[in-house]
């Protein structure tokens, strides 16, 4: 498995990566399979085994330890994303054909920090920005967060240079730190 995803995936590609970690599940198989792969490829012959196989492996092994480490979401997130797209997806009978791409495209750790009825209404907003005609007005949400203090903001505009620094700019003229970004 190792040789295989790590020749045949971006290893920059954190979905692939967390695809990967799910396949495995378990940190402590890491080790053992890491070996097994580099002596089997050994035992193959020098063609099998040489320093760009082993680089390309070293460094999904490395990936793939982090994202399965108890630090971070790990291959959980893999799970969680899948589940809530196909939730989002099912759900999602009436929508157009950009809204469901936009589903379909959508990262595992955006999917699964979210719900699905935030998805949809996500994949609408992203939807009316696709449209052929520019928006005449702006479209902003604001949502108070899990936390007291927190706010979360939602923002359609048509793509423009620097729109997300001067977005960011009037947050922060107004007083408000950003914690986190999806774009």
């Amino acid at each position: 498995m190792l040789p295989e995803t790590a020749t045949r995936i971006d290893l920059d590609d954190e979905d692939a990566i967390l695809h990967a970690a799910a396949q495995i599940s378990r940190r402590e198989l890491l080790a053992p399979l890491h070996l097994l792969t580099a002596a089997d490829s050994m035992a193959t012959g020098p063609a099998t085994w040489s320093q760009w196989t082993a680089s390309l492996i070293g460094a999904l092994v490395s990936r793939l330890d982090a994202a399965l480490s108890d630090d971070v979401d790990g291959a959980g997130i893999a799970e969680r994303g899948e589940a809530v797209r196909a939730e989002a997806l099912a759900s999602m009978s009436e929508a157009s054909t950009t809204e469901r791409e936009f589903v379909e495209d959508a990262t595992l750790r955006y999917l699964a920090s979210r719900t699905p009825a935030q998805i949809s209404r996500d994949a609408r907003l992203v939807a009316t920005c696709s449209s052929p005609a520019p928006p005449r007005k702006r479209i902003s949400r604001w949502a108070p967060a899990r936390h007291p203090k927190p706010t979360r903001s939602q923002s359609r505009a048509t793509d423009r240079p620097e729109l997300l620094a001067r977005i960011a700019g009037a947050m922060s003229l107004a007083g408000l730190d950003i914690l986190s970004v999806d774009a």
